[in-house]
């Protein structure tokens, strides 16, 4: 299978999960809760929900071997297909509108949205969490502006990927810093509830994405390693879509900036993936023999020096053997040179 087959391999897989996952959750909070919202005994929803993650979690890793690279990643692996770009471009929107909805509904003083596609049927969402808002801190308005901010710079470095340019690691740090505080501040909320199922899809997208994005900042610093981003970026995709049934069926857990936020990355981290399946294909560096080891230098030269001596040894022998034909060639030459003796008459 060659490298594009595969990569559309991976993509509609990839896919197929996203699908998967968002059936199990929704199928998960209609029948393994009861009127309560406790968790049902003998419910097999949740045990092929974890079934199905751990599958996802090992089959990606198996399949992303196959895109190791022995030269380290650069900015120029990304391909600049404008559709991949765009959708950069969308999740880092989608992000910075999720960072200030519940600064704009605390400004407002509303919590909540409803969203109707028909008269009579309408969705209502929260902005924030509701203790949240209702003992509203610094903390809060602190998180929106910053998440906000990041996004601005995951906006950049999806132009500066589309440019091809290399000095966007800053940007990329800053986006990795705040998904790792906003994992941080999440966390001391989900801390207080008792039922880890509540919580944990939010936990694996935000690990997930976490690691994405810094895998992604590997790549401004030359360092990139392209199976390893795949792989998490991969997982962010479907991470990300457990959440989206808890938004619909549990808004009050799920509130609509935490879900547009999550989506925000999740499609910007897929978006990468994208790019690094349809860039240019890797070239590979060829090995330079290595440097031998002083000791093994001098033995090497050890030879050539015994070598050199029979030569330098056989060099007087032949000066020795040239010397008596010298010796001879003089007195030929001398009885040439010797004057003829005058003739006498009789």
């Amino acid at each position: 299978m060659n490298r594009s087959r595969y990569s559309l391999f991976l993509v509609t897989l990839t896919a197929c999960a996203c699908l998967g996952a968002l059936g199990l959750r929704i199928f998960l909070l209609r029948t393994a809760f009861d009127a309560d919202g406790l968790l049902r005994r003998g419910s097999y929803a949740l045990l092929g929900l974890m079934i199905f993650c751990a599958g996802w979690a090992a089959s990606a890793a198996i399949l992303c071997r196959r895109l190791r690279s022995r030269r380290p990643g650069t900015a120029v692996d990304f391909s600049d297909h404008s559709g991949w770009q765009i959708l950069g471009l969308v999740g880092a929107l989608l992000l910075l509108t999720g960072s200030l909805l519940p600064v704009l509904g605390h400004v407002l003083k509303r919590n909540t949205v409803t969203l109707s596609l028909s008269e009579g049927l309408g969705t209502e969402f929260y902005l924030a969490a509701p203790m949240e808002f209702s003992a509203w801190s610094s903390s809060a308005t602190a998180m929106g502006i910053v998440g906000a901010l990041a996004a601005c710079c995951l906006g950049a470095v999806a132009l500066n990927r589309a440019r091809l340019r290399e000095k966007s690691f800053w940007l990329s740090a800053a986006a990795m810093v705040f998904a790792l505080a906003r994992l941080i501040y999440n966390f001391r909320t989900w801390s207080r509830d008792p039922m880890v199922i509540d919580f944990a899809p939010h936990l694996l997208a935000s690990i997930a994405g976490v690691l994405s994005l810094l895998m992604l900042a590997g790549y401004d610093l030359k360092v990139g390693r392209r199976a390893v981003t795949v792989f998490w970026s991969l997982c962010t995709a479907v991470f990300t879509a457990l959440l989206l049934p808890d938004a619909l069926l549990r808004p009050a857990q799920t509130t609509l900036s935490a879900l547009l936020s999550w989506l925000g990355i999740g499609l910007f981290c897929f978006a990468g993936a994208l790019q690094l399946l349809t860039g240019p294909e890797p070239v590979e560096e060829e090995e330079t023999p290595e440097a031998a080891e002083p000791g093994q230098e001098e033995s090497a030269s050890a030879p050539e020096e015994t070598e050199e001596a029979p030569e330098a040894a056989e060099a007087p022998a032949t000066q020795t053997e040239d010397a008596p034909e010298e010796a001879g060639e003089a007195p030929d030459g001398a009885e040439e040179t010797r004057p003829a003796a005058p003739e006498t008459e009789a």
